[in-house]
């Protein structure tokens, strides 16, 4: 068990959408009694209903910004009442809206504080073809080049954030199970 000074080791786990992230999570921490999982997009729910700022964000660049700052707020609280070693959160570094592309704030990342990001991968031909059949969710329909570009910004966005976060980056492809909790392991 931590002491009580203790904080947890954060990863930040990003890719596009359907890689297979929130699969490669959840098996690794099936495993791991010390490790917690928490999803961006639940953490923004849930701050969301316990928000009474009265804050409508109208355009597409208030309403990154707010789910970043709700995101920021949950996250911090969550991971001040865990006791887990890791926590494994799984966020857009780079999210698409009408408007365009938008990255993570530095600073909502700098306030997670990541040890480490992990960029989820696979070859773009599976992955199109693996969104199409998943009917779990609502996405855009990409062709594999819009994927392989979508994939290529949000690696080099990972990069990009890691260097400025000064902390470690891993690569990992979509099903890597054993290296995925290896990663999370050498936290």
């Amino acid at each position: 068990m931590r002491g009580e000074c203790m904080r947890a080791q954060t990863v930040v786990v990003c890719g596009v959408p359907g890689v297979g992230k929130t699969t490669l999570i959840r098996s690794t921490v099936a495993r791991l009694r010390d490790a917690e999982f928490c999803e961006a997009h639940e953490l923004v729910l849930q701050a969301a209903t316990t928000d009474s700022s009265g804050i409508y964000a109208t355009s597409a660049a208030h309403r990154v910004a707010r789910h970043y700052q709700l995101l920021n707020r949950e996250f911090t609280a969550r991971r001040e009442q865990t006791r887990k070693r890791v926590m494994i959160l799984e966020c857009a570094t780079v999210l698409e809206t009408e408007a365009g592309w938008f990255e993570a704030p530095l600073h909502v990342l700098k306030s997670i504080g990541p040890h480490a990001l992990v960029h989820v991968e696979d070859d773009c031909e599976r992955l199109a073809h693996r969104r199409l059949r998943d009917r779990s969710t609502v996405r855009l329909t990409r062709s594999v080049i819009e994927l392989a570009r979508y994939q290529d910004r949000s690696l080099m966005v990972c990069e990009k954030q890691a260097e400025r976060l000064g902390c470690s980056v891993h690569r990992v492809q979509a099903g890597a199970y054993d290296e995925f909790e290896r990663v999370i392991q050498s936290m």
